[in-house]
């Protein structure tokens, strides 16, 4: 039987904020976002500021601002986002996205003097070629800029995203931008590859995914210069110097509860995922409906699985049984044998893990799960 009183009596103890506004938009992006207008974000900063004042719990350990890109506010709006979250005590991370041609001197002091301790950097790419196919607006000499002056203001728990499978981008591209960012004396490394989202530029223009093959092969060169350069593949596309692991996405991918707040947010609390409404004129008259999924036993227990997985600690049977009553290696028992037979999981003691064969195929190892 679910604890459904331990879940609803426990509150979250992480929180998204969502940014929707952009200065550009770029080619693959399908997230809720518009272009940037003062008088639009100033309305938004109003309801935004009603959705903080809901939240029950003020003691967190992260916030986490993301977007679209929170940095592109201009210095005031920016400050009125901060103060409005300073009614939060955040105990661990306090993370904001960044784009890095937005940000100045004076931005990156005031997200010190408000507590933000980690800079989640827009970098996509070091190649201008690639940088300009994409939409975006930084060239390479903008982020050596930008952690530059994070570094001077005393932020340096700063992370940096990398894509890869882009138009026209070779493997050797591709090699170089994992080599210049481990010159950077950055913590953390996410990679992500170009999904065509229907409603992206791409999408809408037939931009076409990249071969299957090449994108592995990308992967592993990841993984392969990464982990040579002091970083920890802890995550199937995160990697970090060791004791940098993302706070706030392990909330995620621990399956545990979190606010999500603004337009288009999507959050987790007990058995309840929902998604924020995600129409802008509707947001700023106050209308905040929410999409609700209420989740069965059996969906939350195989998205502990799904989201687990991805770890390469992978899934503490303890927990998931203190949690669910259930043990784990009974309730998915030939799915397990199968998978550990097919060199794709391993299970001790304590932990059920995908290996690092598993660990690329990982959709194809849930397939099953999700079968059962």
């Amino acid at each position: 039987m679910l604890k459904k009183d331990i879940l609803k009596s426990e509150s979250p103890k992480s929180m998204y904020v969502h940014v929707p506004f952009c200065q550009s938009i770029c080619a693959y992006c399908d997230f809720t976002r518009v272009a940037y207008q003062e008088k639009t974000v100033s309305k938004w900063l109003i309801q935004i500021e009603k959705d903080l004042a809901d939240v029950a719990n003020k003691e967190l350990t992260t916030i986490y601002l993301g977007g679209g890109t929170p940095s592109c506010l201009n210095i005031h709006q920016l400050e009125e986002l901060l103060i409005a979250l300073e009614g939060f005590d955040v105990a661990m991370e306090y993370t904001i996205e960044v784009n890095p041609e937005t940000l100045t001197t004076d931005k990156a002091k005031l997200l010190v003097e408000h507590g933000v301790n980690r800079v989640s950097l827009g970098v996509q790419s070091f190649q201008d070629i690639l940088l300009e196919t994409i939409n975006r607006k930084h060239r390479k000499k903008d982020i050596i800029r930008c952690v530059a002056l994070l570094k001077e203001v005393g932020i340096t728990n700063i992370s940096i995203d990398l894509m890869y499978g882009l138009p026209n981008q070779s493997i050797e591209q591709f090699s170089q931008d994992l080599l210049f960012a481990t010159t950077l004396d950055i913590k953390h490394v996410s990679i992500y590859s170009l999904t065509i989202e229907p409603n992206s530029v791409f999408g809408r223009t037939g931009v076409k995914q990249i071969d299957v093959d090449l994108e592995a092969d990308m992967y592993e060169k990841a993984i392969e210069i990464l982990v040579g350069n002091g970083f920890e593949q802890y995550e199937v596309s995160s990697f970090a110097k060791k004791g940098f692991e993302s706070i706030h996405n392990l909330t995620y991918w621990q399956y545990e509860d979190f606010y999500g707040i603004g337009i288009g947010a999507s959050g987790k609390e007990g058995n309840s995922r929902y998604t924020n409404i995600a129409d802008f004129k509707s947001y700023l008259a106050g209308d905040c409906k929410k999409e609700i999924v209420q989740l069965a036993l059996d969906d939350m227990m195989f998205e502990t699985v799904m989201m687990g997985l991805r770890l390469k600690r992978g899934i503490d049977l303890v927990k998931f049984e203190n949690k669910y009553n259930t043990d784990l290696r009974e309730k998915y028992a030939p799915m397990i044998k199968k998978q550990v037979a097919n060199g794709n999981l391993l299970l001790t003691d304590s932990h059920l893990a995908t290996t690092a064969k598993g660990l690329g195929i990982l959709n194809e190892v849930l397939v099953d799960f999700l079968a059962g």
